[in-house]
């Protein structure tokens, strides 16, 4: 069926509008590019032409936390840069004060590369991975993380957890003199070309075609800012709406290398506009080698490095020091999502406790899921035992593994998930469901275990009664925790992607 701007556009347009829950930011620009109304549109929501900038060429940043110099938000407000587009831009108020979770007018080093990671939001609970890659990388490349989304609620109290409080961050802001001037910057023709691929690309489901669209002005946004900072290296952590910025800065910069992420469930967001991100990147990384067959697909040809994630060693005692445990005390961790499957683990633990009255089960973490996963636990009678922590920082949860018996993972969908690898670290008996690259962390039977049916409950609960109870410690943990030394430790993934960042 031929393409229709005229119908399709508007439709999309509206559609595009009940999307932009995910990017609330972007609600005002989609509509700017995507209808010739648009212009119009605003006005009627109450946009008005901004003031001429004042005599320093941009306005000032204004602290919407009320403490400039302790590196909170910023509402980012500037005027258009003047000169050509590949002309650098100046160090304006606007660009100095976007240092959101670093300190105010932090610059580049010039003795270190450059490194600008582009992600969804950053930092966020369920992501603990990219700040100790983020910490590690410390040493050896200047960061700065840039955002398609706004600022997590609690971001501040997440990066004092994780610890990454002084690491630079750019999170979108809706500025519409801004917004054309990356209009301007990228032309419309590359534009139209990006979202023309996102509606067309019937790969996708519609919802996720409409996601790209919604993340378009944050990623134009996203990479006017890095174009002109024009760092070394420029790295999408995932595969699928970052992709959007490597392709706008495409040929842009021929000194800047491009790296892709294409791990987890982007895998099954990524498409057409993946694919032409991965064609222009140096390398496409993936966690684990079953990605392999699905990433190189994807990566249109640039090579495919497997970069397992790791975890800070540091903060776990070796395998032949392990501390003594709580013989009957599981632990569950997770965002309470449907494909998490925590219902099955309630479901196996119900047939523990006939067994073992004593034991008890730790749920961490939170989710839409939470309410009916504790309506389930007072239905099976089990509430007594079980306790909801929500989430809890990072610390908290490696104190918990280390003093539990059992780890329990029953998720429909994962890649080598790092609360595996923290769980095994800390000398736990994992046992998880034999999802796509799972065989790579845990060999069945030596280290842990790998359930093929994660809904028989009843093999489930064997597999845990066997080893719950014991004082002594079982030959298994010792073995996983040392598995764990031997192949994810944060600094060998450091160094995995260095070898592609400064490779001459």
């Amino acid at each position: 069926m031929p393409f229709r701007p005229a119908g399709q556009w508007a439709r999309f347009r509206r559609s595009v509008r009940a999307q932009c829950r995910l990017f609330p930011h972007a609600v005002a620009g989609t509509g700017r590019f995507l209808c010739p109304s648009g212009r119009a549109g605003l006005r009627r929501r109450g946009w008005r032409r901004r003031r001429p900038p004042d005599s320093h060429g941009g306005r000032r940043a204004q602290d919407s936390a009320g403490g400039a110099g302790r590196g909170v938000p910023c509402r980012l407000r500037g005027a258009a840069a003047s000169g050509p587009p590949s002309a650098p831009a100046p160090a304006r108020a606007w660009q100095c004060a976007a240092l959101a979770v670093g300190p105010a007018g932090r610059q580049m080093s010039a003795t270190r590369p450059r490194l600008a990671i582009v992600t969804m939001q950053f930092p966020v609970p369920s992501e603990t991975f990219l700040s100790r890659e983020i910490l590690a990388l410390g040493p050896s490349v200047e960061i700065a993380v840039h955002t398609l989304k706004g600022l997590h609620p609690r971001r501040e109290r997440i990066a004092a957890e994780q610890g990454v409080d002084g690491v630079v961050t750019y999170p979108p802001f809706a500025d519409k003199r801004r917004l054309w001037q990356a209009v301007r910057t990228f032309g419309m023709r590359r534009i139209m070309a990006l979202a023309r691929l996102a509606v067309t690309d019937r790969a996708l489901p519609p919802s996720v075609r409409l996601r790209y669209l919604a993340a378009l002005p944050s990623a134009l946004l996203c990479a006017l800012r890095i174009a002109e900072q024009r760092p070394d290296i420029v790295h999408a952590y995932w595969g699928h709406y970052p992709s959007l910025v490597l392709c706008l800065l495409a040929g842009r910069s021929p000194a800047t290398r491009h790296t892709l992420g294409l791990s987890a469930y982007d895998l099954a967001r990524a498409g057409s506009i993946t694919r032409e991100a991965a064609r222009t990147s140096a390398a496409v990384f993936t966690l684990a080698r079953a990605n392999i067959g699905a990433v190189a697909e994807l990566a249109a040809g640039s090579p495919v490095r497997v970069v397992h994630h790791g975890i800070d060693l540091a903060a776990y005692p070796p395998a032949d020091a392990l501390p003594a445990k709580d013989p009957l005390r599981i632990v569950t961790a997770g965002r309470l999502l449907g494909f998490k499957r925590f219902d099955l683990v309630l479901d196996a633990f119900a047939l523990v406790l006939a067994s073992r009255p004593e034991a008890r089960l730790d749920l961490v973490g939170d989710g839409p899921e939470r309410d009916a996963l504790q309506r389930q636990a007072y239905r099976l009678g089990i509430a007594d035992s079980v306790r909801f922590h929500g989430w809890l920082a990072p610390g908290a949860l490696r104190d918990m593994l280390l003093d539990a018996r059992m780890f329990l993972l029953l998720s429909q969908w994962e890649r080598i998930p790092n609360v595996i690898k923290e769980a095994m670290a800390a000398g736990c008996v994992c046992i998880s469901s034999h999802t796509p690259g799972m065989e790579e962390i845990i060999c069945d039977g030596s280290d842990g275990y790998l359930v093929a049916d994660p809904a028989d409950s009843s093999a489930v609960a064997a597999r845990m009664l066997a080893h719950l109870g014991k004082a002594e410690t079982d030959p298994m943990q010792l073995r996983a925790a040392a598995r764990i030394r031997a192949g994810f430790d944060v600094r060998r993934t450091v160094s995995g992607y260095l070898e592609v960042w400064l490779a001459p």
